[in-house]
Parts: structure tokens; sequence; C-alpha cells
């Protein structure tokens, strides 16, 4: 029996048993589509904690719940592809599972983590500070082009929900509604 750090011959044990006459189970055919799904989702976790942590483009109350769904398709993609690798060992599979999604999700963290430190670089190189980004639109670099409408990062920093105004971050009416206050501050031209 081959260490599941050997992955080599561990390789070559699952695709002998997968062609094999003699085994029952093919493992080929749950453990690639569970390690695609395990892949996409982890991809996608990345880009929705990049977009709540670095971007400031989703608070991080919405992003939860589409957060926690996709923890469950990683980790259930993981199960599937550890349990085809460990030849149907559910014993082996939960602990191979438990390790790599830990091992995984490090690696998003770390992910972000650079991700936050390049943009933190970029605007100091830049000369930006805070006073100049607080206009009505966000500028984003990276991954994402625009900001989505009514959202980003207001004067403070803090995340803006759809009803805010990015400017002062005096709540609004409704969404998209104008703001009062941003309007009882703008200087008013001389009518005829």
């Amino acid at each position: 029996m081959y260490s599941w750090l050997n992955i080599p011959a561990k390789g070559r044990t699952v695709v002998a048993h997968h062609f094999s006459p003699h085994c029952a189970g093919r493992p080929l055919f749950l453990m690639i589509p569970g390690g695609v799904t395990a892949l996409i989702a982890g991809v996608w976790i990345y880009v929705v904690a990049k977009a709540v942590r670095v971007d400031h483009l989703r608070s991080v109350h919405t992003a939860t719940p589409q957060l926690v769904v996709l923890l469950a398709i990683y980790f259930v993609g993981l199960a599937i592809f550890s349990y085809a690798y460990e030849l149907y060992n559910w014993r082996r599979a939960l602990a191979l599972t438990l390790l790599l999604g830990i091992a995984g999700l490090a690696i998003i963290y770390v992910g972000v983590a650079v991700a936050s430190v390049l943009r933190c670089l970029s605007k100091k190189d830049r000369g930006d500070n805070s006073e100049l980004n607080s206009g009505h639109t966000s500028p984003v670099g990276g991954f994402y082009v625009d900001t989505p409408e009514g959202a980003g990062s207001g004067p403070d920093g803090n995340i803006l929900s759809l009803a805010t105004c990015p400017v002062c971050g005096q709540p609004l009416s409704a969404i998209g509604a104008p703001c009062l206050s941003c309007i009882a501050k703008t200087p008013r031209m001389a009518g005829p």
C-alpha cells in the first residue's frame, strides 16, 4: 500500500484500479469531477473574499451566505475526490479531505492577503490617499473593471449599502435616491 504523499505511485494505483476488470468501482469517474468542483469552488471563494476584503465591493453580511454555500461545495468536492483517491476508504478520505481543505483555505487566505498588500503598495506608489478617492466612484484595479452601482467604500472606508451616499455616508431614503445632504452643499447658479 502506497502512502498518500507518494502522489505518482498513488495515481498509478488509482488508474490501475479504474481499468482493472477485477476491481469494483471506477474511481476516476468520481475523482475528476470532485477535484474540478473543489477547484472551481476554491477559485470562487477567493474571488468573493477578495471582493469583500480587498476591493470593498460587498459587505461581509451579503457575502456570508454565498461563502457558506461555496465552502460546502468546496468540501463536498474534496470529499468526493478524496473518497475516490483513497479507493473508497471513508476514514482515510475524511482525513485527506480535512487536510486538503484546510491547506486550500490557507492558500486562499494568503492569496487575499497578498492581493491586499499589492493593492496598498500600488496606491502608495501612485500617491493616492483617502481624500482623493472620496467621490461617487471608486477606482478598482485588478480583477474588477467597474464598481457595481451603489457599492463601494465611503469616505471613512466603511462598506456602504445600496441606500447610502458614497460621498458623505448619509443614509438615503431609497436606493438610487439623491442625497439631500450633498444637494444642500452644492452651490446653485443664479437663475434668470
